[in-house]
């Protein structure tokens, strides 16, 4: 009885990416794909790994301008901040409803929001947006 084996991209836990087959078998295997850590082509990897290395850069700029502040989405009047894509460009907007999609946090203030555009906003724009267009 033959093994069906099959050929994926491993992105490691230190951001290697090396070439593997996988049989699925082991409790291993099976958690590098239930942890999206398997991928199809060298490419994907790459851009998941660079993904996950910039929301690592944001986090770390926010903690960095606002301490471990938090949205209080109990006051209406805390404003919070949070980057936004229109169509064209990369806003710093109010974010005045807790479920609006934002996997880049939420900021105290307008400046901090405006100034991680600044410093992030071609990475966004290639990891995320470019990514849309296609």
């Amino acid at each position: 009885m033959s093994e069906e084996r099959y050929n994926y991209y491993e992105l490691q836990s230190n951001g290697n990416i090396v070439w593997c087959s996988v049989l699925y078998q082991s409790t291993y295997e099976s958690n590098l794909h239930i942890q999206g850590n398997l991928f199809l082509t060298k490419e994907e990897a790459e851009r998941e790994r660079d993904r996950r290395s910039l929301l690592n850069c944001i986090d770390r700029f926010r903690y960095k301008c606002q301490g471990d502040w938090k949205p209080d989405w109990t006051r209406w009047s805390q404003f919070k901040y949070c980057i936004y894509w229109n169509g064209e460009v990369l806003l710093a907007v109010p974010c005045e409803l807790n479920f609006e999609f934002n996997i880049f946090g939420y900021f105290k203030n307008h400046e901090d929001c405006l100034a991680a555009i600044g410093e992030f906003g071609d990475e966004i724009k290639r990891l995320y947006i470019e990514e849309l267009k296609k």
